[in-house]
Parts: C-alpha cells; sequence; structure tokens
C-alpha cells in the first residue's frame, strides 16, 4: 500500500515577534468572550429567560403595594434585585397596569404588573435602568405580546421582549413577559437625540376639567388652547410643551394639510396598519383610544411608539365588530378618532396606508410566517408556562390558544369573554383583506432599483445629484429624501420629460436632480389608485448616497 510521505517541519519566531503573536492571540479571546457575554447576558435577548429575583425586607410588601396602586400613587418600595444572578441594591418597585393589575386581583390572582426602577448610580448590562414585567393577561398564548412586538420592529421603532421566571422574597410568584421600558434609554438609542415624551393614555380615576370641549380619551382631538383640558387624557415629561402638543392637536384636526410639520405621518400610517391587520383593539384603533407614545424629536416633530400588546390578535374585544372583518378603514367618518379620519381622507396618505397593509401581509401572514413564529415561541416556553403557580389560565388552554378560541375559568365558572385562537382569527382575517375591495386595485410597478449619480458641476451652481428609476403605470413618482436618520422625508417629485437626467421623455424612466448632499431616500411610485414603495419598507428601509 502506497503511504503518503510524512515530513517534519520546524519553525522558530523571534522572541518579539512570539510576543506580539500572544497579544493578538488574547485580544481575539478577549473580544470573543466580551461578544458572547453580552449575548447570553442580554435582558431582552429572545432566545433566554430571565430570571429575576425581588427581595423586600417587608412582610407585607404585596399589601403595601396594593395600597400605593389603589391610591393611584406613583411610589416604589424599595427592595433589592437579583437578574441572572447579578444583584442590585435599593431598586424601587411599583404595581404597573389597569386591567391586568385591577381584573387580576379581582379574581384574587397573585401574579400582579411591576414596574422596577433601578439607582441612578447602576443599570442593567451599562444600559437598562427600568424594566416592565407583564403577567401576561388575557393571553392564554402567552406569545402575543412577544409575536406582535418582533412583528412591529419590523416596521418602526418599539420595545423588544422577552420571557423571565420572577420570585419575590425566594416564593416563585410565576412566568412573566419581560418588556423594554420606552424611557430615556430606549429614546436615546432609538432616536440619539433627548427630545421628550407624551403618555398617550387616560388617567381612568381623573376627572375631566370643566369648561372643556368633550373629549374622548387619547384620540388627539383639539379641546382648545387650555391644558388642563388635556391633562387627564395624557401625560407629558418633565421638560415637555404642552404649547407644542396642543398645536399638534390643532394642526391636525383644523390644519390636516400641514400637518407633516408636526407629525411623523409615515410612521403614524404604518401604526395603524399595525393595529388592524394585528386586530390590536386596545389601542388607538380601539374602544378606548390609548397605549401609545408620542415622542417629540429634535425637528420637532411627534413620532408614535406603540405600547401593550399583549392583548393583541383579538384579546381585546370591540361590542358589534366582527373581528376577523374589522373594516382597515374603520373609524375614517369618526371625528373623535382624527388620526384616521383627518389622515386617511388624503390620498397620498390612505394610498400609502393601504400598501403597508399589503406589505404587512406579504411580509408575515401570506406565507404563515406569524403562525411559525408563534409556534417556535410557544414549544420555547412550554415547560415554564406547565411550571408557573399562577398562571391565568390553564395549561391545556395555553396549548390551545394559538390554533383555537378558550375560556377563563375561576372556581369552575366562566368568566370574562373568549379568547379567539390567533390561528382561527387570521386565517380568515387574512383572507377578508386579500379580497378587501381597495387592496385590489393595481399598484404601478418599479421595474428597477434607482441609480444616483453625480452631476458634473456647471459653473456657479452647486453639486448635483440626480437619481433615476424605471416606473410602469405611474402617473407620478416621488422621491422621498432627507439628510439624516432623524430627519423627515421631504417629497421631491420625479418627471419624465426627458429634461430631468431620466433619458427620453415618456419612456417609464422617472428623474429628478437636486443640490447634493448625504442623503437616505426611497421611491414612491403613484397611480389614481394605489402607490408602490421601494424599498417596500421605505422609511426605515432606505437607499442612501453619502
Amino acid at each position: 500500500m502506497f503511504k503518503s510521505p510524512v515530513y517534519s517541519l520546524k519553525i522558530t519566531f523571534h522572541p518579539k515577534i512570539l510576543r506580539g503573536m500572544f497579544k493578538i492571540y488574547i485580544s481575539i479571546l478577549f473580544l470573543t468572550f466580551c461578544s458572547t457575554f453580552t449575548f447570553a447576558q442580554n435582558l431582552y435577548n429572545p432566545t433566554s429567560i430571565k430570571e429575576i429575583r425581588l427581595s423586600f425586607n417587608e412582610k407585607n410588601w404585596d399589601k403595601y403595594l396594593d395600597s400605593v396602586k389603589k391610591a393611584g400613587s406613583e411610589t416604589r418600595l424599595k427592595g433589592s434585585l437579583t437578574v441572572d444572578g447579578q444583584r442590585f441594591e435599593n431598586v424601587g418597585v411599583r404595581y404597573k397596569g389597569n386591567s391586568s393589575y385591577f381584573g387580576t386581583r379581582k379574581k384574587g390572582n397573585n401574579k400582579l404588573p411591576f414596574n422596577i426602577k433601578l439607582d441612578k448610580k447602576q443599570k442593567i448590562e451599562g444600559k437598562y435602568e427600568t424594566f416592565k414585567l407583564s403577567n401576561i393577561n388575557r393571553d392564554p398564548s402567552f406569545v402575543r405580546e412577544m409575536l406582535s412586538y418582533e412583528i412591529v420592529n419590523t416596521y418602526m421603532p418599539a420595545p423588544q421582549c422577552n420571557f423571565a421566571k420572577v420570585y419575590v422574597n425566594d416564593a416563585y410568584l410565576g412566568f412573566y413577559n419581560n418588556v423594554e421600558s420606552i424611557n430615556d434609554d430606549f429614546l436615546k438609542n432609538q432616536f440619539g437625540k433627548n427630545g421628550w415624551l407624551v403618555k398617550c393614555d387616560p388617567d381612568w380615576t381623573a376627572e375631566e376639567a370643566k369648561n372643556c370641549p368633550k373629549g374622548d380619551k387619547a384620540s388627539l382631538m383639539y379641546l382648545g388652547e387650555d391644558s388642563t383640558c388635556y391633562k387627564a387624557f395624557y401625560e407629558i415629561d418633565k421638560g415637555g410643551s404642552w404649547k407644542d402638543f396642543i398645536n399638534l392637536t390643532r394642526v391636525l384636526n383644523l390644519e390636516p394639510d400641514k400637518i407633516e410639520r408636526v407629525l411623523n405621518v409615515d410612521q403614524i400610517l404604518w401604526m395603524l396598519a399595525l393595529n388592524s391587520v394585528m386586530v390590536n383593539l386596545d389601542s388607538y384603533t380601539g374602544l378606548f383610544s390609548h397605549n401609545y407614545y408620542l415622542y417629540r424629536i429634535a425637528d420637532g416633530r411627534f413620532t408614535p411608539l406603540m405600547w401593550d400588546l399583549n392583548m393583541s390578535f383579538g384579546a381585546f374585544a370591540m361590542p358589534g365588530v366582527e373581528m376577523t372583518q374589522l373594516d382597515p378603514f374603520f373609524y375614517i367618518n369618526d371625528p373623535k378618532r382624527p388620526l384616521i379620519s383627518k389622515l386617511l381622507v388624503i390620498p397620498m396618505y390612505r394610498k400609502i396606508y393601504s400598501s403597508h397593509i399589503k406589505t404587512i401581509l406579504n411580509d408575515w401572514f401570506y406565507n404563515e410566517r406569524y403562525l411559525k413564529r408563534a409556534k417556535e415561541i410557544g414549544q420555547f416556553i412550554d415547560p415554564s408556562v406547565k411550571d408557573d403557580p399562577n398562571k391565568h389560565y390553564t395549561y391545556e388552554d395555553f396549548k390551545k390558544n394559538i390554533a383555537t378560541s378558550v375560556s377563563e375559568i375561576v372556581d369552575g365558572k366562566e368568566v370574562g369573554s373568549k379568547i379567539i385562537g390567533i390561528e382561527e382569527l387570521m386565517k380568515r382575517r387574512i383572507e377578508y383583506l386579500k379580497n378587501f375591495p381597495p387592496f385590489q386595485k393595481a399598484a404601478p410597478k418599479i421595474e428597477s432599483p434607482p441609480t444616483s449619480t453625480t452631476m458634473p458641476i456647471v459653473q456657479g451652481q452647486n453639486e448635483k445629484l440626480s437619481i433615476k428609476v424605471k416606473a410602469s403605470g405611474a402617473v407620478r413618482v416621488w422621491c422621498m429624501v432627507r439628510n439624516d436618520k432623524n430627519g423627515a422625508y421631504r417629497y421631491l417629485p420625479m418627471s419624465d420629460d426627458g429634461q430631468h437626467n431620466d433619458e427620453a421623455g415618456n419612456d417609464g424612466i422617472w428623474g429628478v436632480v437636486f443640490d447634493k448632499k448625504s442623503v437616505q431616500y426611497y421611491i414612491i411610485a403613484e397611480n389614481e389608485d394605489a402607490v408602490n414603495l421601494l424599498p417596500e419598507r421605505g422609511g426605515k428601509e432606505f437607499f442612501e448616497v453619502k
């Protein structure tokens, strides 16, 4: 048998080279360790279940937190917190929520939602100071909140979410959603510069101010210039301006043609589209018009942030509303919902909103990606749900509710309304939206990606940038341009006349020329019935010229 020869090779390195190689090796090892450690420790890592332990000196800690919550106070009980073995002292804890607290307590269940705030000198992983533990109220499937935030994050800034096992004074309280707080840390990470926040969630215990127009919860109706008329419905961060917020409501209701000066309209359209597709009725789109924030960014516009998604996918029902056939233009004629009635009657906004709904359906629902992800989450958390001593539904209900409806049983009796199965709801909802007449209208086709070219400098003029794209079936094409990631996009009309570096006239190639700067942009092609965007998630996704 032929054997390959074996060679012995001896290599000798100079000591300086060896020392350099050793430093490189240690550096690589350290970076690898740091990367692995950071991922493993990520408070919202979707593939991990956190262990969270609270410890109080007070034996009657729960009665104290109850008394504070019922009094409507923001006072916190001091204690210690341990997250996956890392201990933090002097944290402040209070109960949070409305139905998730009061409804749960009324039924005698001890699994209540928490708001936890660390001392200012310490942060989890150096960046998280406040976080929320949701008790998974009215969600037998346990997956609604995490699944919904994953979908929302595809299109707009939103909190992260995973799960945690929660102990208090070493007693296991139950299995919770661990939801990122919308606070200074979140806002700085998403928007870079500090603005100020409006919480759009009525104080249900407050009395409405006298001598004010009749409002409807946090729906952004214009109630005049007196800030006292708004304080029962909205909460503004320290440093915020009631004058600027009231101006937003005034422009929205009385001068909607100027709305882009004060509102990030495209993100509002995404929020409304997501609420509609996911049948998220515990929201602006629902009965109580709440559970969202508005953040005033550096350029003076307000941008929306969705919040409290545990009752999306039909867990919150509205009287007289067939959820599988919820009209995407529900409230279109209702002045009490101006984000819908004032914006969706504007043809361009209505077309963009419809396009966003079709994009969400294509990304998550026609391909049943939502269902696959729901089942993955359910399989991952199955043992933890089974071991939860205070879950609001049975383990059998958990196993059923991704597919079918279940009822909550207390003392052998059915209480409350049934919670529809996610698949049961969405199969019929998807079919309804697929055949919804306004969505059947053909949109223009954008047949090639746009190209950008720096134009030759003409004496006496600034350097110019040309962008062109091929689109068929369009009567108008827009290049949506901004100069930085937190700036407002502006509509630049493109032309197909042979005069804007668009090649020949009427050949389906559209062009625009403007002063060259670093820009981010996307394309909207429009006909009389519909629009098409490139990229489809235009706004969050974009082309860039530096």
